[in-house]
């Protein structure tokens, strides 16, 4: 594993044997350099007739796009497959002021990634003596943050 710098743990859920014989999950970590996401909502106002204010919001398709840059292994593991499920768990460490005392304090913030696709795949090959990475372009149903 490479240093990446993320301050991220990364990993995917897998379905082992298939949803038709009964799902069987599987958290793998990924060795991950990058990952970014955006979430496109586009839903739509309705208005009441005679009224200014937005009386309700049409229900709309939710999609995640993104991209996963993996440092390339020998590993079968250390990959991106459609139908994974991304897990990203970000956790920040700062000083928090109690009463004029500063105590170590920790957060976390985790996001799912739900029913992932795999648009594309390339690798990239930088300066570095032997850093290749695995570059995934993805789109999803759901993220979930909690």
């Amino acid at each position: 594993m490479y240093f990446s710098g993320i301050d991220a743990t990364v990993s995917v859920s897998r379905d082992l044997k298939g949803r038709e014989f009964g799902s069987i999950f599987n958290n793998i970590e990924l060795d991950a350099v990058s990952v970014e996401f955006a979430l496109s909502n586009s839903s739509r106002p309705l208005y009441s007739p005679a009224e200014e204010e937005v009386g309700a919001f049409m229900h709309s398709n939710v999609m995640v796009q993104g991209s996963l840059v993996l440092n390339h292994t020998d590993s079968i593991d250390n990959v991106l497959k459609s139908g994974d499920w991304i897990k990203i768990k970000y956790t920040t460490e700062y000083p928090e002021l109690v009463n004029n005392v500063y105590y170590p304090s920790s957060h976390s913030k985790f996001y799912d990634i739900e029913f992932v696709e795999v648009l594309s795949f390339n690798q990239s090959l930088s300066p570095i003596v032997d850093n290749l990475t695995d570059i995934y372009q993805f789109i999803a149903k759901r993220l979930v943050s909690y």
